[in-house]
């Protein structure tokens, strides 16, 4: 095989989950010998690497991404013609290795529906869907991706391989779990106790990560427990419909939910936290748990988030089964709020130390080996 290797997504950046990933693989690669080559349709941060922007027709949304998977797949084609090792990433197929860190497409949609919690909203939000040309070429691209027999899949977590599989039947061991790592020197321990137990929640999608109903299951546990109602507070962190939580907030007449909004000092608002409480309603990995893990924290998590097994093997908190059952929720935050501060902090000790002996490497050797 050539040593060169060309990595095709939609953006080379540094904002992103996936966009680290794709500079990490890169950088992985030039120590393996290789050479990379980035193809995008644009490029928003200096690289060390050629950058290729291949065609594509901006608008509508549908045609821009379709437009961009075709090209990747005939310069794909050519290059593997000449033995070049290409990688794919995001809404591409045909690629000798496939990164899917976003998870399965047909599992998000059906997940994503419960952020409406009105029976109409879920009706026009199918119906939105079913006349979405964006969704079926999203569902076309994925079935072209993981259909093909000679594609390698990375994932993030082990609940995205189990989902290929049941999805798409695809053999395990063309699977390679890779964790994201996380910066245990920026994300480490901070006691500090200002009198308040603070719950904590960062997201991007606020709706989707399930902060509505975890809104309600604090108001509930606010209305069942005076002790609670002045002494614990929820910190949120993070992006997606700030307006509707904070109006939803006033209407409920809780005090003790802070909105801070956008963070750069993210480190510091796991720095205020006693617990890390996240009810996503779909999410493939979930950087912010791994995250919180190394900052010393108890994580309560959706069965959703795909780091949801990690809080199991390190015992440093707990699983929610339904993060639409607001009693269930509320039980659990009340549960946290009465344990001793020296149970929470030896629980944020394991995750630590859990976090700390991840492994992050992969080694393409293995990769490589189940080309054909």
């Amino acid at each position: 095989m050539s040593k060169t290797a060309a990595l095709f997504y939609k953006k080379v950046s540094s904002y992103g989950g996936q966009e680290k990933f794709l500079l990490r693989f890169a950088q992985h690669l030039k120590g393996e010998g290789f050479s990379p080559v980035f193809f995008c349709q644009k490029k928003e941060i200096q690289v060390s690497f050629p950058v290729r922007r291949l065609f594509y027709i901006p608008y509508p949304s549908w045609l821009k991404m379709l437009s961009f998977a075709l090209s990747s797949y005939i310069v794909t084609r050519r290059l593997q013609r000449k033995n070049v090792l290409t990688v794919g990433f995001g809404k591409v197929f045909g690629q000798n290795i496939y990164r899917a860190g976003g998870g399965i497409h047909k599992k998000y949609v059906k997940q994503s529906l419960l952020r409406w919690r009105n029976k109409y909203a879920r009706f026009f939000y199918r119906l939105k869907r079913f006349f979405s040309l964006y969704h079926w070429f999203s569902l076309l691209i994925e079935y072209l991706t993981f259909k093909n027999k000679k594609t390698v899949f990375i994932v993030p977590s082990n609940m995205v391989k189990e989902d290929i599989i049941n999805y798409f039947h695809v053999d395990e061991g063309r699977i390679h779990v890779v964790y994201n790592p996380v910066d245990l020197e920026r994300f480490s321990p901070s006691f500090e106790d200002d009198g308040k137990f603070t719950f904590v929640f960062v997201s991007t999608n606020h709706l989707l990560k399930g902060l509505d109903y975890l809104i309600d299951a604090f108001k509930t546990a606010s209305d069942r427990d005076e002790g609670f109602l002045k002494n614990a507070r929820l910190v949120v962190a993070g992006s997606g419909n700030e307006d509707y939580f904070l109006k939803k907030i006033k209407k409920c007449n809780l005090k003790n939910i802070d909105i801070l909004g956008k963070r750069k000092d993210i480190e510091n608002v796991y720095g205020m936290g006693d617990v890390f409480f996240y009810p996503t309603l779909y999410d493939a990995s979930g950087n912010v748990i791994l995250e919180a893990m190394a900052s010393s924290l108890p994580c309560v998590v959706s069965r959703f988030a795909g780091y949801a097994n990690l809080i199991e093997k390190s015992g440093c908190g707990d699983v929610i089964k339904d993060p639409t059952d607001v009693e269930e929720m509320a039980r659990l935050l009340l549960y946290y709020f009465y344990l001793p501060r020296e149970k929470l902090r030896e629980m944020g000790k394991m995750g630590r130390e859990f976090i700390r002996d991840l492994n992050t490497t992969f080694c393409i050797g293995d990769v490589l080996s189940r080309i054909h």
